[in-house]
């Protein structure tokens, strides 16, 4: 697990494309942390499925199938695909 005391992410805007498993598990740790708000990230999944299973999951976190405009919305992209 990564330490994240005296980690500061003010004015961060988190992109993660790809938020499955790994993705979800990222988004939860730094909301639980208290290290962003859920305002703060963007995620992107493939298909509509995925973005129902994602809201009842985590509620208020905006999701989209749309890689390229959460990218340019985005200061900082984590890219979070497997095969």
């Amino acid at each position: 697990m990564v330490a994240m005391d005296g980690l500061s992410l003010d004015g961060c805007r988190l992109a993660v494309l790809g938020c499955g498993v790994m993705g979800s598990a990222i988004v939860s740790a730094l909301v639980a942390a208290k290290k962003l708000e859920l305002g703060q990230i963007r995620v992107t999944v493939n298909t509509d499925e995925e973005l129902g299973k994602l809201d009842k999951a985590l509620p208020g976190l905006r999701a989209s199938c749309d890689n390229k405009s959460t990218a340019e919305w985005a200061s900082v992209i984590i890219l979070a695909y497997t095969d």
